[in-house]
């Protein structure tokens, strides 16, 4: 129930993130990465503080944490995505297409870059 109520805590960290990144604000959303990962530490032993005695294993621990992790992900693709398709929806859809295979473009060669 923990890792539940943490996961939905970490769903609106993952907006607030995805919203900063989603217009223009790096330093921002930078910011809010470094800041909720350190929160999250403390977070992460109010997890597995509780069950520590029933000796749990490597298996359940690595599921609570991605109950307790995993929204954060959703939560900052969603708030990103957001932006994007309200954007999109005053787009004229060959205006969309080249800003999706120029995005695309960008990082396929960032891949053969690294």
């Amino acid at each position: 129930m923990i890792a539940i109520g943490i996961g939905l805590h970490n769903l609106g960290e993952g907006l607030a993130i995805g919203a900063a990144y989603s217009i223009g604000a790096a330093s921002l959303g930078t910011f809010l990465v470094i800041g909720f990962i350190l929160q999250n530490l403390t977070e992460g032993l109010g997890i597995i503080a509780p069950i520590l005695r029933y000796k749990p294993s490597l298996g359940m621990l690595t599921l609570l944490g991605l109950i307790g992790g995993v929204p954060a992900i959703i939560g900052a693709w969603t708030g990103g995505l957001i932006y994007w398709v309200q954007l999109a929806s005053k787009m004229r859809w060959t205006i969309l297409t080249g800003v999706f295979f120029g995005m695309l473009l960008l990082y396929i060669t960032g891949l053969m870059i690294k």
